[in-house]
């Protein structure tokens, strides 16, 4: 869960901590997070009051920097007198004081923070903003002894909890202060072979196939031609009589009536009205566009190429979670599968029944084909076991109008090249000139952001789909 709070600034003004504070209000006790702790009954004045302040401090300062930027441009926040659904107040105490006794418990240099008492609802809150953390910060820690608090304790964020830093997370911290004023520098990242194929269509497909189902479904609404009827002297030079004519088709009703009979075969009028019919129409088409949106994403994967982007380390240093993001310029398509695509009508809902007078075979109808997929159950595997409730890591492509590509985050050893993604790419045509790729990189361990660009040849031949498209009874 998370609290429902616009987390992209810090809050400012009465208005600005009121929205906070009443987002807390409404949020749940475990929504803490990376950037809020919130504590009803504390009172900041005590030994214990004022070491659990600090020890919030030092957690909000010795987050990851990169970390940090998701929420409140890297700033942490601790509301004293009100958690979700308890708004208890916090003793009034003069800023100047409880800045000067919690600082006392911090080693120096202690982190910025900022208290802010706010009043909500007649109650009076504290509210405290500690700021961003940064590359090159000095591990925060508490620096004196009193009460539940010791000197040299180090405290770190984990699961929306200040908790004690383990080994790992002080490497970590250690980290974080050795990689001060150094910045990205030395990435490169190359295509391997292959080109983007060409694909062309008209934009109108999709109109147009839905205007040509349209008539197909209302045609038997519109009224037959106007005949002539046949003439006795135009029979007689035919050879043919009435008799015969009538005679035939009561033989003919007769064998119908036999085999419906035979078949468990009934005839039923048509029981809907023109405006019902019309609608059920029209309730299909929508539906039918939706879905074959869909299989059109479906179909330009199935006809575009794999391109393998590799990134290349060329310092002697380490990146660690390495970030890049890609953008593929122009008309182009990205797509991370390859997906199972045979024609348009597998995507296809059911048509609404065609109007007019039609036929039940209840004799069909009242056989019922046994379950084959409840014979047969497949274990679960291990590796299913290994995912479930844990996120799997994949890249984020948005296709609008350009393709954008955050890609999963890589380690970079120095002086080496790693895969970074692989992705299905396909341009529309008319498309001559080779797609321009431009990209950015961070990496966890140092600042800075680094871009660069390359182009991808496309291919000189063009994938047509146009019968694929045409409508099934066009």
């Amino acid at each position: 869960m998370a609290i429902d709070y616009d987390t992209s600034a810090l809050p400012k003004g009465t208005i600005g901590w009121t929205s906070l504070l009443t987002a807390v209000e409404d949020a749940h006790l475990n929504d803490e997070n990376q950037w809020i702790e919130f504590k009803a009954n504390l009172d900041p004045t005590t030994v214990n009051g004022r070491f659990a302040v600090a020890k919030a401090i030092v957690a909000f300062a010795n987050r990851d920097p990169k970390v940090a930027a998701k929420w409140l441009a890297g700033h942490a926040i601790i509301v004293v007198g009100l958690e979700p659904g308890n708004l208890t107040g916090s003793r009034e105490v003069d800023p100047a004081d409880l800045y000067n006794n919690i600082n006392q418990l911090l080693a120096a240099p202690a982190p910025a923070w900022d208290p802010t008492p706010v009043t909500y609802k007649g109650e009076h809150v504290l509210i405290i903003t500690v700021d961003p953390p940064h590359q090159g910060d000095p591990i925060a820690c508490i620096g004196k002894n009193s009460g539940d608090a010791i000197d040299g304790h180090i405290y770190v964020r984990k699961q929306g909890k200040s908790e004690r830093a383990t080994s790992a997370d002080i490497r970590r911290l250690s980290a974080r202060l050795s990689n001060a004023g150094k910045t990205i520098s030395g990435i490169s990242i190359e295509h391997g072979t292959g080109t983007i194929p060409v694909i062309d269509y008209p934009d109108t497909w999709l109109d147009d196939w839905l205007r040509a189902e349209e008539r197909r479904l209302l045609a038997p609404l519109d009224p037959p031609p106007a005949s002539r009827p046949v003439t006795d002297a135009e029979l007689k030079a035919l050879g043919i009589s009435r008799k015969i004519i009538a005679d035939y088709a009561a033989q003919a009703d007769k064998a119908a009536a036999a085999m419906a009979a035979t078949l468990g075969t009934v005839t039923h009028e048509e029981s809907r009205s023109e405006e019902e019919y019309r609608a059920e129409v029209t309730v299909y088409l929508e539906d039918c566009r939706r879905h074959l949106v869909e299989a059109f994403e479906d179909l330009r994967s199935t006809a575009a190429t794999e391109i393998t982007l590799s990134i290349t380390n060329q310092t002697n240093q380490n990146y660690e979670q390495t970030f890049v993001e890609l953008h593929f310029d122009g008309d182009v398509y990205g797509y991370e599968y390859d997906a199972e695509f045979a024609n348009l009508a597998d995507y296809l809902p059911d048509a609404p029944r065609p109007w007019g007078p039609w036929t039940e075979n209840r004799l069909l109808a009242g056989m019922r084909m046994p379950d084959l997929g409840s014979l047969y159950s497949a274990p679960s595997s291990s590796f299913d076991t290994l995912r479930a409730g844990d996120p799997w890591p994949s890249p984020t492509i948005r296709n609008d109008g350009s393709v954008t590509v955050t890609c999963v985050p890589v380690h970079l050893y120095p002086v080496s090249t790693t895969d970074l993604i692989t992705l299905r790419l396909i341009a529309k045509a008319p498309y001559a000139e080779p797609v321009s790729v431009t990209w950015t990189a961070t990496a966890a361990n140092v600042d800075g952001k680094i871009k660069g660009s390359f182009t991808i040849p496309v291919a000189g031949a063009t994938v047509d789909i146009a019968d694929v498209l045409k409508h099934r009874d066009a």
